[in-house]
């Protein structure tokens, strides 16, 4: 038997392992340079683009625009590409695309190739002029000359950095491309194909004979959707997508390095997960009652899928085979398992940056969910999921905090105290990069609902139970002020529930646990125990759950 890894923590079930019969992974480097060669985007004849710096953690002058256009010469297309500084000359801006041009013809020295630029009313913009006041300032450019070529200037239009199939076409489990969008496309499509081999040549193709009117030679379109789900008849195909946006004519294509394969040895297996949504996850709920789904995904940044299997021994998870381990194969399975357990709150941990942003955030909202997602501090790219479906729930405020941060408040000064004498737990306390989500929601169907979403990840070593305890206060603590603060806000409040979800990493009978069920034990005697004891059971907390 071999095991896929996840990890899992529902409301429904503590902790569950998967384990499947599943195929061995093909390796993407094989046939990557052949893939690439397709990704080339078209540009359109004869615009100039033009894009904006939208970071708003640089200043103006630390900003630069982004250029590119496609130059004809001598039955050849060439790409230029260029980055300049908001506040940098026109003179410099010509000077950089001249020597551009010269690299083309291998030549060296000045250029000859006159570089003009026009207003709408045709004035010459003079050579003085910032960079960013020729695209955006009151008077723009509006059409460049390049020698005997003449563009139009296109400015922030909706355009792809990259495209590319980089998760495992499994039948059955959503596939979703890897797109980097410089400027998002909100009506973008994503034409989906299957076909037998890679062509050496792809071309996209205007055909009004097919139901989306593009055609691949050699492939047969199935769908348009922004994922897709291969099916059996899928199987030892490959997979294509086309990208049809704004900023281009006919899209941008890309291929699916591996053929489509099953996510389990036999047709008729079924996934662990498939049997318990079957028996408890069927339907959809309504009225006053709420499934909820916690569950921790396993960021990907805690795999050590380079190691040789005896190094792999060591490692968190020797049990399961490191061709499961990867995010390409682990991705399509979670996204499955997912939606299939048709969850009305979602609590998610260790998701990693990159699966939230190019994957999970976008199927979570195609799924009919509201997803907010916060980061993990000290530059961990990891963090929460809490998503809410979009049509119970409205969505009232984010209260995201990191527990170090509140260490430091005024009211747990007692905690502060007492960890001066436990060094180690106090380095832990100050130093992780844990947090508390805590999301405001109200219900649509009833208003006077009112649910406060609660999320964390706590501490996970066993040796440090005083950690999570204190962790437990401070959420506990920070919950109440939360709460307080809504109160206070909204006129005629009803009780308002809590649900608090997470990774706890503790057992059921331990401190950590009694205290959030305000059940410590008597025998406590440290008297900031005693001190939280009494303060947290004084708030009486609706503690509507805790997974």
């Amino acid at each position: 038997m071999k095991y896929v890894l996840n990890k899992t923590n529902t409301i429904l079930f503590n902790s569950l392992k998967a384990s499947f019969k599943l195929l061995k992974i093909t390796n993407f480097i094989q046939i990557e340079e052949h893939i690439r060669s397709f990704n080339r985007m078209v540009l359109q004849e004869g615009k100039f683009f033009v894009w904006q710096d939208f970071d708003t953690t640089l200043l103006l002058n630390e900003r630069s625009l982004q250029i590119a256009f496609d130059f004809y010469h001598s039955d050849k297309i060439d790409r230029i590409y260029m980055k300049r500084g908001y506040s940098d000359n026109l003179a410099g801006t010509k000077k950089r695309l001249q020597a551009k041009i010269n690299n083309l013809f291998n030549k060296k020295g000045n250029c000859e190739l006159p570089v003009r630029l026009f207003t709408e009313h045709g004035e010459i913009l003079d050579d003085k002029t910032k960079n960013f006041d020729i695209f955006f300032g009151q008077h723009p450019c509006t059409k460049i000359e390049i020698g005997d070529a003449e563009y139009i200037v296109v400015k922030d239009t909706p355009w792809l950095d990259k495209l590319e199939i980089a998760l495992e076409p499994l039948v059955g489990c959503p596939l979703m491309p890897s797109v980097d969008w410089k400027t998002i496309d909100p009506i973008a499509k994503y034409h989906w194909f299957v076909g037998n081999t890679i062509p050496k040549q792809a071309k996209i193709l205007f055909d009004n004979s097919s139901q989306c009117g593009i055609s691949i030679d050699g492939y047969t379109f199935v769908s348009t959707f922004p994922f897709y789900c291969p099916t059996e008849e899928d199987l030892n195909k490959y997979i294509a997508v086309v990208v049809q946006f704004s900023g281009e004519d006919i899209g941008r294509m890309a291929f699916s390095p591996i053929r489509v394969k099953r996510p389990t040895e036999n047709k008729n297996d079924c996934l662990i997960f498939e049997k318990r949504q079957e028996q408890f996850c069927k339907e959809k709920l309504s009225g006053n009652k709420y499934r909820i789904l916690s569950y921790n995904v396993l960021a990907h940044l805690y795999i050590k899928s380079t190691l040789n299997k005896k190094e792999q021994e060591n490692q968190y998870f020797p049990y399961c085979p490191k061709e499961f381990q990867y995010d390409s194969y682990r991705y399509p399975l979670l996204l499955k398992e997912i939606q299939g357990y048709n969850a009305d709150i979602l609590f998610l941990q260790e998701v990693d940056v990159r699966f939230q942003k190019r994957f999970l955030i976008q199927f979570l909202k195609i799924k009919g969910y509201t997803p907010i997602f916060n980061c993990k501090e000290n530059q961990v790219n990891e963090g929460l999921i809490i998503a809410s479906r979009t049509d119970r729930f409205n969505n009232n405020g984010n209260y995201t905090a990191k527990l170090s941060d509140l260490l430091k408040l005024p009211s747990n000064s007692d905690i502060l105290e007492f960890l001066k004498n436990k060094p180690n737990s106090y380095k832990i306390i100050s130093t992780r990069p844990s947090i508390i989500q805590i999301v405001h929601l109200s219900s649509i169907e009833n208003p006077k609902i009112q649910l406060i979403a609660v999320n964390t990840h706590l501490h996970f070593d066993p040796l440090y139970e005083d950690v999570k305890y204190f962790q437990a206060a401070l959420c506990v603590r920070y919950i109440d002020s939360i709460t307080k603060k809504i109160k206070s806000l909204q006129k005629n409040t009803q009780k308002i529930q809590i649900i608090f979800c997470g990774d706890f990493n503790f057992e059921p009978n331990s401190k950590p646990a009694k205290l959030l069920r305000n059940d410590i034990n008597k025998e406590v005697n440290n008297s900031i125990q005693q001190n939280i004891k009494k303060k947290e059971q004084q708030n009486q907390f609706n503690l509507f759950s805790f997974y």
